[in-house]
């Protein structure tokens, strides 16, 4: 997320920014394999769905990087919308379907969908 704020700040628009976290939050199937299944740490993908509440929810600062970096309008109530669906799928896939062909499956849908504009 803070390389989107920084695509942000330095092109000055969101889109940009927006489809470069898209598209390297779902590339992390890329690295699944360098996860060890046995290890709890794998789970740990649950922890940027409370960060989006956290910042859309509760915090609610507008001027805040990621809230800027992920939304379009620079309301942090819009990361409760189309951001938060998103990482709640990314949860699934990353809890349910953990290094599965499914998995793989659904997460290169996400990325065609944040490349689809560009």
């Amino acid at each position: 997320m803070e390389a989107g704020s920084y695509i942000r700040l330095k092109y000055g628009t969101p889109e940009l920014s927006r489809k470069f976290v898209h598209f390297c939050a779902c590339s992390i199937v890329l690295f699944w394999p360098l996860f060890d299944a046995s290890h709890w740490g794998w789970r740990l993908n649950v922890t940027v769905t409370t960060r989006l509440l956290y910042k859309g929810a509760i915090l609610k600062d507008p001027e805040d990087e990621d809230v800027r970096a992920m939304s379009r309008t620079s309301s942090p109530s819009e990361l409760l919308y189309g951001p938060l669906q998103m990482t709640l799928v990314m949860c699934y896939v990353g809890l349910n379907k953990f290094m599965t062909l499914t998995g793989v499956a659904i997460m290169a849908s996400l990325i065609g969908d944040g490349v689809a504009a560009i």
